[in-house]
């Protein structure tokens, strides 16, 4: 119970008011492979991200992977992180063990 209001206060404070799309799978892999045009939000057990993004990425999980190019910001809450594309703007990731094996091309923030 505490986990969904926790989830659920934080899409609420983070989601603009534009348009976005989001996808929730509590303790499932979520595999992404559609190219992402609009700010993203998803949360789950395990999430891969596996095509380009246009916009915004926000992604909280226990174990997550990015293995494309973010063309704007990218903020992670998880476990363990691996970022294996480029983020064109800032990435701000708290959480356990961090693995950056791209570029970043501005902000780098990490708790």
């Amino acid at each position: 119970m505490k986990k969904t209001l926790f989830l659920a206060l934080t899409v609420l404070l983070l989601a603009p008011l534009s348009s976005f799309a989001f996808q929730s799978e509590a303790g499932k892999t979520l595999n992404t492979t559609t190219p992402i045009n609009e700010d993203y939000y998803a949360a789950g057990g395990t999430i891969n991200i596996n095509t380009s993004a246009a916009n915004d990425l926000t992604l909280i999980g226990g174990k997550i992977f990015i293995n494309s190019a973010i063309k704007q910001d990218l903020i992670v809450i998880g476990g363990d992180t691996i970022i294996n594309g480029s983020v064109g703007e800032s990435a701000k990731i708290a959480g356990g063990t961090v693995n950056i094996n791209s570029t970043i091309q501005k902000d780098l923030f990490v708790g």
